[in-house]
């Protein structure tokens, strides 16, 4: 079992709870775009930097990289285990609880997006997953769009309560500082940041077939197990202990995970579900500690007392996963990439075998911060791997670009408007992860 997993840092949720200033929300990861050049939706952002063209319908394609593939759409049923949990999406043609923030259009119906063209719909529900949501009474699904009847329970958010500009939905209160997170919203330059069920009270989770020839191959996460030699001996022995230590901020803490934030249904974070599944599939005894704290730049990360503080649970693999907190502080991409390197470095004096997965953050909101600056501190994490041995690069924001596009924006995949994932999103990582990993025949 996963050693120390009780000694998780609540960091994150005490600076949340003591949030009184910008800076102070900054502390769990929140903070302002310092720069005023980044404007427009993340859809509109995405489908400006990455190429997402699909492989064309007519395209054969190798059915052997969809392990998960089902033939017969009629036979799905919503079986929603630790497997529908954490696989990739893209190793089959079933994507289960994709969440979804509808939009509330003129008419007070709700409007929203799925990812890919549903093929088939099996389920829609909140987000406790056990209210299930009746097809022709609460909603439609055409293509990619759902769409709520009227009398839906359905929930739904207007743009002008997205952005703080209109009246936000009773039970819930604009504030300047965040005293209960059960009900608090604030106004961050246009977009709500709260930890209240204001996003995820909202959201649905929709489970749907799609055909995978939607799929743009080429920006999708991919083996990289080759680079981490270390870790690919280990797994392929089926036995013995892995110890894996997380360097992180508020989205490697695990911070609106509806686990650490103590609500349905209590999904762990990656960091979590990724050292739970290394057990379950490859037989090891997962050790280490997740050192992420929410608030912390890379800089952070290189001091003395944190790479001591990892260094305590010899790690083999050590998760890398910063960028947020440094774009809200404005820090160069060359000082980042020093501050990366240092952690290395720091690292392997003690251990020089450890190897490390750079973990690049998936986007924030794009009227908060700068996405030009996250792709250059992107850009140094690649040269990084590139150019040291043992070491892996896993680009969740340009994945997270390639995401967010064809209608779907950082709302459906958000816990708190700003910067950290929901459920979905630590899916995603998750799934990322298990992709870097696994080799598909």
């Amino acid at each position: 079992m996963l050693a120390k997993r009780s000694e998780r840092a609540k960091g994150g949720r005490g600076l949340i709870l003591m949030a009184a200033s910008l800076l102070a929300l900054a502390g769990c990861g929140g903070g302002q775009n310092s720069s005023a050049e980044t404007t427009g939706s993340s859809s509109e952002i995405a489908e400006s930097s990455i190429n997402t063209t699909s492989s064309s319908s007519e395209e054969t394609i190798d059915m052997s990289k969809f392990p998960n593939y089902v033939e017969d759409l009629d036979t799905i049923e919503y079986n929603y285990d630790d497997k529908a949990m954490t696989d990739p999406y893209w190793w089959g043609n079933v994507i289960y609880n994709e969440t979804v923030l509808l939009r509330t259009q003129a008419d007070g119906t709700g409007l929203g997006h799925l990812r890919y063209k549903a093929m088939k719909v099996v389920s829609v529900r909140d987000y406790t997953l056990k209210t299930e949501y009746v097809e022709g009474v609460d909603y439609v699904i055409d293509g990619t769009e759902i769409k709520t009847l009227p009398g839906s329970k359905i929930k739904s958010l207007s743009d002008g309560q997205l952005r703080g500009s209109e009246a936000l939905p009773e039970g819930f209160n604009l504030v300047g500082s965040i005293s209960n997170t059960l009900t608090d919203c604030v106004n961050m330059g246009g977009s709500i940041y709260t930890e209240s069920p204001f996003y995820y009270g909202t959201q649905v989770y929709v489970t749907y077939a799609y055909d995978v020839h939607d799929l743009a191959m080429d920006s999708l996460p991919s083996y990289q197990l080759d680079e981490l030699p270390g870790l690919k001996a280990k797994l392929e022995s089926g036995s013995g202990t892995l110890s894996i230590v997380g360097l992180g901020d508020s989205v490697l803490e695990g911070c609106s995970s509806s686990k650490n934030f103590d609500h349905e249904p209590y999904q762990p974070p990656y960091y979590d579900l990724f050292a739970e599944q290394i057990e379950s599939r490859y037989g090891l005894d997962v050790t280490g500690y997740n050192c992420a704290v929410g608030g912390t730049t890379s800089g952070n990360g290189a001091e003395d007392t944190k790479i001591n503080q990892a260094l305590r649970y010899e790690p083999d693999l050590v998760l890398v996963h910063f960028g947020i907190n440094d774009l809200g502080g404005n820090t160069s991409s060359s000082v980042y990439s020093d501050n990366i390197m240092n952690i290395i470095l720091k690292i392997r004096a003690s251990r020089p075998d450890c190897e490390f997965l750079l973990i690049s953050p998936i986007g924030p909101n794009p009227w908060n911060y700068d996405y030009t600056k996250m792709e250059r501190y992107v850009r140094e994490l690649r040269n990084i791997a590139e150019s040291e041995e043992g070491i892996a690069l896993l680009d969740m924001f340009a994945f997270s670009q390639y995401y967010m596009s064809e209608g779907v924006d950082y709302y459906n995949i958000t816990g708190n408007g700003i910067n950290h994932p929901n459920d979905y999103g630590h899916r995603l990582y998750t799934g990322a992860l298990l992709s870097t990993i696994t080799k598909l025949d």
